[in-house]
């Protein structure tokens, strides 16, 4: 799962040898410590997602439901304030509407 937050990117998969945790990957550490701060972060130098954490699914749960019950922006692109994040978003974004579009 691909999840863009204010504070940054992440990709969260199943973790393949602890059934109760999930493996959250960034390819920023400070998009993972702005979200899991406690957390110290696996470095993988070669790997596609370089930093790494593992969390339980209901710590994930509870920073995603943080996000939502305190949701105040009308529009996510400007909630950003990394503005190299924020273009990576809009990039995203007109993917996105070229996706909707293709009919």
């Amino acid at each position: 799962m691909w999840l863009f937050l204010p504070e940054g990117f992440i990709s969260v998969v199943a973790h393949r040898k602890l059934s109760d945790s999930v493996l959250v990957r960034g390819r920023n550490a400070e998009h993972l410590t702005a979200l899991f701060p406690l957390h110290e972060q696996l470095i993988l130098p070669a790997a596609d997602y370089r930093y790494r954490v593992t969390v339980t699914g209901e710590e994930l749960a509870g920073v995603i439901g943080e996000h939502i019950a305190n949701l105040t922006y009308a529009n996510f692109k400007d909630s950003i304030h990394d503005y190299a994040y924020h273009d990576v978003c809009v990039d995203v974004w007109r993917s996105m509407w070229a996706y909707g579009h293709r009919q």
